[in-house]
C-alpha cells in the first residue's frame, strides 16, 4: 500500500510514490544532503552481491509466481526487487540451518545497502535437502529401515509400551 496518507511504525506519514524513503528515525535513508541517491537498479545490484556471498544463500531466486526483479538497461537484478517502501529479496537456501536464521541474515545484509527501505525476504527453494546424507544413497532406505519408514528399535517400542501402561495403572491426579 503506497501513497500519501500511509502512517509509518514510528507515526509518521510517508511520502507519496516516488518520494525518498525515510529510516526509522523519520530522516531520508539515502545520501547525505547535496548527494545524489543511487538509482534502484544500483541498489539492487549492491543488494544481490551482498546476499549472493552468504554462506546459506545458494543464488538469488526470482520466485515462482511474483517476479523479484528490477530493471535497467540490459539484464534486469534478478532476486531483488526495489519498491518505493520495500526491498524483495528471494534466495534459494542452502539445506541445514533453519529458515529464519537465513532470512535474518539476509536482512541483516541488505539493510545497510537498501537506503532506508523495508527489506522482505522470500526462501523461493532450499538447495540441497533432497541429496543424500554423506556415503548414502537417496533411493535406499537408512540401514535398519524399510521404504515405509525409519526402523524403530524393540527397545524404543518395549519403553513406549511400558510408559503406556504405568500411565494406566498410575493416573495422574
Amino acid at each position: 500500500m503506497t501513497g500519501a496518507g500511509k502512517v509509518d511504525a514510528s507515526g509518521s506519514t510517508g511520502g507519496m510514490a516516488g518520494s525518498a524513503p525515510q529510516d526509522a528515525a523519520g530522516g531520508a535513508g539515502g545520501p547525505a544532503d547535496g548527494a545524489q541517491a543511487p538509482s534502484p537498479a544500483d541498489v539492487a545490484e549492491r543488494i544481490a552481491d551482498a546476499v549472493a556471498a552468504l554462506p546459506d544463500v545458494a543464488g538469488l531466486s526470482a520466485g515462482h509466481s511474483v517476479r523479484l526483479a528490477t530493471y535497467r538497461a540490459g539484464p534486469p537484478v534478478t532476486g531483488v526487487a526495489v519498491r518505493d517502501d520495500a526491498v524483495e529479496v528471494g534466495v534459494v537456501a542452502r539445506y541445514g540451518r533453519p529458515l529464519d536464521g537465513i532470512a535474518d541474515d539476509v536482512r541483516a545484509a541488505a539493510r545497510p545497502l537498501s537506503e532506508g527501505r523495508r527489506v522482505d525476504v522470500l526462501i523461493a527453494d532450499i538447495d540441497g535437502a533432497d541429496e543424500p546424507a554423506e556415503g548414502g544413497n537417496a533411493d535406499e532406505p537408512a540401514e535398519g529401515g524399510s521404504a515405509e519408514g525409519p526402523a524403530r528399535s524393540e527397545d524404543a517400542e518395549e519403553d513406549a509400551g511400558a510408559a503406556g501402561h504405568a500411565d494406566a495403572e498410575h493416573p495422574a491426579g
